[in-house]
């Protein structure tokens, strides 16, 4: 979903219907300031949600029950780091708004505003097909998506991804740089000198420091989200073009067309065999 599923979006809507991708980055009809206060919130709430996923993952490890983690690794060169950097913090931002925010989300919007941000997000969840990746990709999902219809423009949705992008590429390469991972993999016990000896301390505690600033991210973000809903609740209100419907029949409406159930199957699916290793 990250390269050639939105590259064919971008080539078949050239030129093509009302929802041109000259359409996606039109050039956001929000504040400065309303962009950067929710790409705050926006990382932040993916980091809180990922947060409380974590303990409910160690939770249930704890029961014995073996989880998969995918590995996020970057080849500690200067191509390696540059391509690391490249793929996650530039190109998966932008192709994957232009096919969830961009595509899916304006051709939902006649169902009514929340109900396609909200569906839209929850679907690039699925996209990730990852267990650790999935509840906090679509909460990202459905700030992405509500921040786009405020805009009228996918830029503000890319620039909180990037964001959040960035520090996750920025700690898979500090992380590969310490080589701590490499000593993890070798799941032996070692003496606290030999730890340190063999760990590159400055990339270990720049990938700390970030990890404290992810926390702060998380914390301003509970706030400014609390003080949106309390204090301006009515910025949160979004367009309902479609009244007739219930949002439970639209939810069973949009949730059995033959090529969302496939799809959804599909993404839960390989959700499973990830978690599990199956191909591993």
């Amino acid at each position: 979903a990250s390269g050639g599923v939105p590259l064919v979006v971008l080539i078949r809507n050239l030129g093509k219907g009302h929802h041109r991708t000259k359409d996606y980055f039109a050039r956001p009809q929000v504040s400065g300031g309303f962009i950067c206060k929710w790409t705050v919130i926006g990382v932040g709430v993916a980091y809180l949600i990922n947060y409380v996923c974590s303990f409910i993952w160690w939770l249930i490890s704890l029961t014995g029950f073996e989880m998969h983690v995918p590995e996020m690794t970057s080849e500690n060169s200067p191509l390696g780091i540059a391509v690391t950097m490249l793929m996650m913090a530039v190109l998966a931002p932008i192709f994957e708004e232009l096919l969830c925010r961009g595509s899916l989300l304006f051709h939902t919007r006649a169902y009514g505003e929340w109900f396609a941000v909200i569906t839209v997000g929850l679907m690039f969840g699925l996209l990730h097909a990852n267990y650790q990746q999935i509840f906090f990709a679509a909460g990202l999902g459905i700030i992405c998506g509500f921040v786009t219809v405020k805009a009228k423009s996918i830029w503000p949705a890319i620039c909180i991804h990037f964001v959040l992008n960035l520090i996750g590429a920025l700690q898979t390469v500090l992380l590969s740089a310490s080589g701590l991972m490499e000593m993890e993999a070798l799941d032996v016990e070692v003496e606290m000198t030999d730890w340190l000896a063999q760990v590159q301390i400055i990339p270990l505690l720049l990938v700390y420091l970030l990890a404290f600033l992810c926390l702060v991210f998380a914390i301003v973000a509970l706030v400014l989200l609390v003080l949106e809903i309390v204090r301006h609740r009515d910025r949160l209100h979004l367009k309902n073009p479609c009244p007739i419907l219930s949002t439970r029949q639209k939810f069973v409406t949009y949730f059995t067309a033959p090529g969302t159930i496939c799809v959804v199957i599909l993404l839960l699916v390989w959700t499973v065999v990830n978690m599990l290793g199956i191909f591993q």
